[in-house]
């Protein structure tokens, strides 16, 4: 879901700002945390649709955010 995305990339977020985490630049990582939001997807999706299946939204999400962390090198800051 939305919120549990945002939430446990804002943990990692936060791990980056404490220098936790040093191979993701926190600015590429903030900009996922906007892109995951579900208005976001619905307009990659091209639907804008409030009936869109939330089921896809979520896939959708999952599948931009494990891309994103699996290339590490594009948020890399």
């Amino acid at each position: 879901s939305a919120v549990e995305a945002i939430e446990l990339l804002s943990q990692i977020r936060l791990g980056i700002s404490l220098g936790l985490i040093n191979n993701l630049g926190i600015e590429k990582l903030t900009a996922l945390l906007y892109l995951c939001q579900s208005a976001h997807i619905k307009k990659i999706l091209d639907t804008m649709d409030d009936g869109a299946d939330n089921n896809l939204v979520d896939y959708s999400r999952a599948e931009i955010i494990r891309d994103a962390l699996e290339d590490k090198q594009c948020l890399k800051g």
